[in-house]
């Protein structure tokens, strides 16, 4: 039999993942490390021949009279009532050998399927199917946030890798989130690529073909599920902000001068023990302060927008160590308001000294 000649076969069985107890059941034979089984129908005019080994499924379909193979089942443009209740009858056995020997996958390749259970006993948690014209289309989904952190999608190969001889594969994908940082080393790897239909600056496509192992995967997965823990933040993770202040309305150096800790506005989702670096406007524009977040969410009614939070100085910085073009070279391109910081900043503020 040709390539591509148990479309069929592939259509239904597509997803699904064969039982061994139940074929053996149903009446299917064993033979080495495959099962086959064979039916009349029609009266007994054809025999359906199904051989299953491993996911795989192949059948055909013989005129019992000659007890040849009947090629008009698969001939293009044969459309005829009596080909027609062949392919219907043949079509009813496979659908029927569907239900009572294989089990429903949640998706298409076998490491999408292993790494949904792996998601299932790490997180407790199962993919759903939010896309009604994408009904195959999988997300992995944070139970207390309800914010999804994985995307499986089958699409043409070619999409994912700009190959032109790749056009007409289906492949599976799962794009997740990364910490920008890691990009270049990851895009390196063999099977990962830049994100489809995502933000290519953080997100990235990876082909679920064996290549990345599920152990990888799943560390990534669980990075990816962090930044969807308290709106965003990884779990238990304390994050540096950087907060804009202009001389010209507040003597931020003389604050701190009287003493270490201060009140700020609060307009950003600062939990206790963040990190808020500021940042003075013209005409100073460089970062000058690293501060502790002692606490955070204080009430107010003196000022907008009604919260404060509660800083510690921790490191005052000359403005030539970290002026504003310095920021841009780090990935800061604008500091307007509240913002976090990037990972080129903060490694080059671990090393101040």
């Amino acid at each position: 039999m040709k390539e591509g000649e148990n479309m069929l076969e592939e259509e239904i069985f597509k997803r699904k993942l064969a039982e061994p107890a139940k074929l053996e059941a149903y009446g299917f034979r064993k033979e080495g490390d495959s099962y086959h089984y064979q039916v009349d129908f029609l009266a007994g005019q054809f025999q359906a021949q199904i051989t299953v080994q491993g996911n795989q499924v192949k059948g055909e379909v013989y005129d019992n009279d000659n007890h040849e193979p009947y090629l008009l089942l698969r001939a293009e443009g044969q459309h005829g009532a009596y080909v027609s209740s062949v392919r219907a009858a043949y079509g009813e056995i496979l659908a029927e050998v569907a239900t009572q020997c294989f089990r429903e996958e949640p998706f298409l390749t076998p490491q999408a399927n292993r790494l949904s259970q792996l998601v299932a006993r790490t997180f407790h948690e199962k993919a759903d199917y939010p896309f009604k014209k994408l009904p195959t289309y999988g997300v992995f989904r944070n139970a207390d946030s309800n914010k999804w952190y994985g995307l499986v999608m089958n699409i043409d190969k070619a999409l994912i890798t700009k190959e032109k001889s790749d056009a007409g594969q289906e492949v599976e994908i799962l794009n997740l989130k990364i910490k920008e940082a890691k990009r270049p080393k990851l895009l390196a790897q063999a099977g990962i690529y830049p994100a489809y239909h995502m933000n290519r600056a953080n997100w990235v496509s990876i082909m679920l073909d064996e290549r990345v192992s599920d152990d990888e995967i799943l560390e990534l997965l669980t990075e990816s599920r962090a930044f969807t823990n308290q709106g965003g933040r990884p779990l238990n993770q304390p994050i540096a902000w950087i907060e804009p202040a202009n001389p010209k309305y507040y003597d931020v150096a003389a604050a701190f001068a009287k003493k270490r800790e201060i009140f700020w506005k609060q307009n950003t989702k600062v939990l206790a023990g963040d990190t808020v670096y500021i940042y003075l406007t013209a005409p100073v524009k460089a970062l000058c302060y690293k501060c502790l977040v002692l606490e955070a969410g204080i009430e107010s009614e003196e000022v907008a927008p009604k919260k404060l939070m509660h800083l510690q100085l921790v490191q005052e910085y000359p403005a030539t160590f970290c002026p504003f073009n310095k920021l841009k070279e780090l990935g800061v391109k604008a500091v307007r308001g509240a913002r976090k910081t990037t990972q080129e900043l903060d490694d080059y503020l671990a090393h101040y000294s």
